[in-house]
């Protein structure tokens, strides 16, 4: 694969003089001219993610300040002398280049400097939702928020022939006005396949043993039948139960046994007090960490509406691929209509849920340092240079 990058020069999909950026639908009250795009332009303050040979990690990712517009951004540093990574990243900004919705992330801008290349990226100030959900989940209401948005930007793809192939918490990030924005296109794969459209994809998308959980059983299973963009739907049920839940299906079994319980149609579903193994969990064992307690407490203390129970697992967790709804039907399922009728935002939610959790942890444990909690939990990154161990899935 042969790419063209220039040294210090920008990437871009339009060959205008001068650039917008565009966070969300809203556009940013200024142009930003491209001889203003250049490493010296951007001002680095803290680490999201660093490179680490471990975890296979060779990118690097920063938040950043555009220093003429004064706009935050999140900059992603790739290694090009990894060829195979360059091959993912290339297909994803071709990929990226081609599409614009408010609830997909946008790419500003590419260029090269040295051996690395540098991805401008709308900063994501609240984080992604996985990190939100722990440890014992989010409210139903939030998790209609976000399943609204993904559903958008997942009919947005599929309409166009794309099947996204990576939705997962991780990979749904939350701007500062409460947005959803998608991530993870480097997974995707499109239906379009020379000139022509194709009812299925046999294709495995490499690379997937970090999203195996989250992947459909067609997907896995491999076979001759191949799947289709309803793949995304069996996830976004998974992230359902993972917002859910605090915690992701499947986490703690070999991938073997995950296999198997897809394969035998064993889905997850959201955990609360209409559950027979919550209601029959023995919480008074001497041996049981406080940790799981409280999980359990909290979710024998909670009911889900039938609405939430049926989206997930009647509608998006049902093994046979051609009775899931499209991502467009399921916009209009009593569960995302719910929206309608609050009078409340995301942020609020999110927020509510973090100080009531705030609070139980202090009653657990006086030296819990709330502040540290509250970042942690908000992934709010402060311009004081300092480095966060906070990983997101780009």
């Amino acid at each position: 694969m042969v790419i063209s990058l220039r040294r210090h020069r920008p990437i871009f999909s339009c060959s205008d003089e001068l650039i917008r950026f565009h966070e969300h639908e809203y556009r940013w009250s200024r142009t930003v001219h491209p001889s203003t795009l250049k490493p010296s332009a951007f001002k680095f303050k803290s680490t999201i993610q660093k490179p680490s040979k471990s975890a296979n990690l060779n990118t690097q990712i920063f938040q950043a300040n555009h220093s003429p517009s004064n706009h935050s951004v999140v900059i992603k540093l790739v290694d090009l002398e990894s060829e195979k990574l360059l091959e993912y990243v290339s297909y994803e900004i071709n990929t990226i280049r081609q599409l614009r919705h408010p609830n997909l992330l946008p790419l500003l801008c590419s260029f090269v400097v040295e051996n690395h290349l540098w991805n401008v990226i709308t900063s994501a100030q609240y984080g992604s939702t996985n990190l939100w959900s722990k440890p014992n989940g989010i409210p139903e209401l939030a998790i209609a928020f976000i399943i609204r948005d993904v559903l958008l930007a997942l009919d947005y793809l599929h309409k166009r022939g794309i099947i996204h192939r990576a939705v997962c918490g991780s990979h749904i990030l939350i701007n500062s006005k409460g947005n959803c924005m998608l991530t993870g296109l480097k997974y995707s794969t499109s239906v379009l396949k020379d000139g022509r459209w194709h009812s299925t994809i046999h294709e495995y998308p490499k690379n997937s043993i970090k999203i195996a959980n989250h992947l459909a059983p067609e997907i896995l299973e491999q076979n001759l039948l191949g799947y289709n963009s309803k793949s995304d739907i069996y996830s976004l049920g998974i992230v359902c139960c993972e917002l859910a839940n605090g915690c992701v299906p499947y986490e703690d079994i070999a991938l073997t046994e995950m296999l198997l319980d897809k394969l035998t149609g064993n889905f997850p579903r959201p955990l609360d007090s209409t559950c027979d193994e919550i209601r029959n969990f023995p919480t008074d064992i001497e041996d049981l960490s406080p940790e799981v307690r409280e999980k359990y407490e909290t979710y024998r203390n909670r009911t889900f509406s039938q609405s939430f129970h049926k989206f997930t697992n009647e509608n998006c967790l049902t093994f046979d691929s051609y009775s899931r709804p499209t991502a467009s039907t399921l916009l209009s399922h009593s569960f995302i209509k719910q929206i309608k009728k609050s009078n409340t935002n995301l942020l609020e939610l999110l927020q509510v849920n973090s100080t009531k959790q705030n609070n139980m942890d202090t009653k657990q444990n006086e030296s819990i340092d709330e502040t540290a909690i509250d970042l942690g939990r908000k992934l709010v990154l402060e311009d004081n240079g300092d480095d966060d161990d906070i990983q997101w899935m780009f």
